[in-house]
C-alpha cells in the first residue's frame, strides 16, 4: 500500500461525496474527511479497502451528532477496526453489531441509543 496523502484520500472519498459538500466546513462529510486525514489513529492509506467504510461511518457519527450521544460514543472514531465500534448498553449491543468474514459491516443498530 502506498503512502497516504491528503490528495489521495480526497480522490477516494470524492467517489462517494461531491466536492461542494466536502468543501463545506460545517458538513459532516468535511469533518469526517478531516478526521480520516489528521486524527484517525489507524491512518489508513488511500488504497486501503476499509477507507471508504471508515469514512462513511465517520460521516454517520458527525451527521448524528455522535459527540453528543447520551450514553457514550460506542467507540466510534476510535483506533480499532470499525467492526468493533460497538458497546453493550442495557443488555443490547449497539453500534456496529455485525460484520462479514471480510470485515465489511452488514448491520448497525442504534436502537434506544439517544441521537
Amino acid at each position: 500500500m502506498k503512502r497516504m496523502t491528503r490528495t489521495d484520500i480526497l480522490a477516494r472519498v470524492s467517489d462517494v461525496t461531491s466536492s461542494p459538500i466536502l468543501a463545506d466546513v460545517k458538513s459532516a462529510q468535511n469533518k469526517a474527511f478531516k478526521w480520516i486525514v489528521a486524527e484517525d489513529a489507524r491512518q489508513l492509506k488511500s488504497d486501503d479497502p476499509d477507507l471508504l467504510q471508515r469514512y462513511v461511518l465517520a460521516v454517520m457519527f458527525y451527521s448524528l451528532k455522535g459527540e453528543n450521544w447520551h450514553h457514550g460514543d460506542l467507540h466510534w472514531l476510535s483506533g480499532v477496526h470499525e467492526c468493533y465500534w460497538s458497546k453493550k448498553y442495557k443488555r443490547r449491543v449497539l453500534g456496529v453489531v455485525e460484520c462479514d468474514r471480510h470485515k465489511k459491516i452488514t448491520r448497525i443498530e442504534l436502537g434506544e441509543f439517544s441521537v
